[in-house]
């Protein structure tokens, strides 16, 4: 004997399929559709472009910045004018604050973009997101910072017609603007021993 479906259930059931079957035969014969999804596709193809290595584009951009490479850390007890009070205990600050709408521990630091003249900028990053290391033989002797970027978030986003979205290069004039969002994955400093006890240290 079939299972009883009550009122409520049918009505649900039938409605769903009745509007599915009418978007569906307004779209079927539709060539305008058909060129909104091609434009589509092609747009997504341009996005996952966007791969580890980045997009042409994207690197471009982020050589320009100064932002690719490895940079020299300041302490921030050596950055003209932000030391005035000389209440700064070392060359770091960890605080509590907000990052990206989320409350977390924050490491505050100084450091040069490759750009010529360099521009000394002072960021802040997520503790978890930084990774701290000796250097080896090859690397310089001096402290340096790396970003380990998420290429698709460097983009930013449009709409393109009824259904697709277009993509272009996400750029800034600010260095810390593409810190934000979820746009770097890891920050790598590299520094000696001794190097980590002078940041660190409050004489």
């Amino acid at each position: 004997m079939p299972d009883r479906v009550d009122r409520r259930t049918f009505l649900r059931r039938h409605t769903t399929a009745l509007v599915v079957g009418s978007v569906f035969a307004a779209i079927g014969g539709s060539s305008y559709f058909a060129e909104e999804m091609i434009r589509l596709n092609a747009d997504a193809d341009g996005i996952r472009e966007a791969t580890e290595k980045g997009t042409p584009e994207q690197n471009a951009i982020l050589q320009k910045r100064g932002l690719l490479g490895e940079h020299e850390l300041i302490d921030l007890r050596d950055v003209a004018g932000f030391n005035i009070n000389g209440n700064i205990s070392g060359g770091f600050l960890v605080f509590s604050g907000s990052f990206n709408g989320r409350s977390t521990e924050l490491l505050q630091f100084a450091w040069k973009t490759n750009t010529e003249p360099p521009l000394i900028i002072i960021s802040d990053l997520p503790t978890d997101q930084i990774i701290i290391k000796n250097p080896t033989d090859n690397q310089p002797q001096y402290p340096t910072i790396n970003f380990d970027f998420v290429m698709r978030k460097i983009l930013t986003y449009q709409p393109n017609g009824s259904f697709g979205i277009h993509s272009t290069a996400f750029d800034s004039d600010n260095p810390n603007d593409f810190l934000t969002d979820g746009k770097v994955r890891r920050a790598n400093i590299t520094m000696t021993t001794e190097q980590l006890k002078k940041f660190r240290s409050s004489s």
